[in-house]
């Protein structure tokens, strides 16, 4: 094998692990958007910039023995919280519930039938193609809206202080334990919010891809 062979034989591996490094890795942002009210004794603004301690205790405690998949989530929310100033501690000031949740519903749109005889135009096989005479076609799909929803009680007078309630849709399938992390982050984020606001957060998460042998 001569010289020049052996690296053209190099650049071709250098170039496909390269490739191969780029495909392991990719990211996407997945959007979540939170609605929150809140009643508390003294003003948000001051919660926010001073906060006072926050101690707090699951009202569904007991039930995380017999529901696994309800303490996950559970642990979940826990670490987002700890990011906002909230302990679980003795004794509590806040009685904390959650509710999950991922109905699906059905999403109709309309979608261009496709000339197979209709040249495109564009690089690469082409961008632009015409639809066949102006033609239409109605499309259906299933949307899962996954959802989380928290609320907070002062158990000094059991009254509700504080709701917040997440929600990101998925097209393939409800997906409740893998964007359980990023709904909860949404959820408590600048704790208290803004009362009565829709705030929208989009969430970049990088997903590694398994390499082939």
């Amino acid at each position: 094998m001569n010289v020049m062979k052996i690296q053209h034989t190099l650049m071709i591996k250098l170039a496909l692990a390269g490739f191969t490094l780029m495909l392991t890795a990719c990211s996407t942002v997945i959007p979540v958007s939170v609605t929150t009210f809140h009643d508390f004794p003294v003003p948000a603004k001051q919660l926010t910039q001073d906060p006072p301690p926050k101690r707090y205790v699951f009202l569904q405690e007991k039930s995380f023995n017999e529901d696994l998949e309800k303490r996950e989530f559970a642990r979940i929310i826990a670490e987002a919280l700890a990011k906002e100033g909230f302990v679980q501690a003795s004794p509590p000031e806040f009685g904390l519930s959650f509710a999950t949740g991922a109905p699906k519903s059905t999403v109709q749109s309309t979608a261009p039938v496709m000339n197979p005889f209709v040249t495109c135009f564009g690089w690469g096989g082409g961008s632009f193609c015409n639809p066949a005479g102006g033609a239409y076609t109605q499309v259906f799909y299933d949307i899962y809206r996954n959802t989380l929803e928290l609320n907070l009680t002062d158990l000094k007078t059991d009254k509700r202080v504080w709701q917040a309630t997440a929600v990101s849709d998925s097209s393939e399938a409800p997906n409740l334990i893998g964007l359980m992390p990023l709904l909860a982050k949404g959820a408590v984020r600048n704790f208290p919010g803004e009362s009565g606001k829709v705030v929208k957060y989009d969430f970049e998460v990088t997903k590694k891809k398994r390499q082939t042998d």
